[in-house]
């Protein structure tokens, strides 16, 4: 998938001898591989906070247990 989305974006392109310009491909390819990790690490956090303050509210409302009740 990725490698689809870099060709619709970036076209193969060739030097005058013919020859691919592959380091220009990778160094996009392996840009677009860490701006996607970026962007899944940034969800992963925000639902890691979501559940923290789930958990916290959770626990700040339990009615079985009464203030210095063990």
């Amino acid at each position: 998938m990725i490698y689809r989305q870099l060709r619709e974006k970036h076209p193969l392109h060739t030097d005058d001898r013919g020859v691919f310009e592959l380091p220009e491909l990778l160094s996009r390819a392996f840009r677009e591989v860490l701006r996607l990790l970026e962007e899944a690490r940034a969800e992963v956090r925000d639902e890691q906070t979501h559940m923290n303050k789930l958990e916290l509210l959770a626990s700040s409302s339990d009615p079985a247990q009464e203030p210095g009740e063990c």
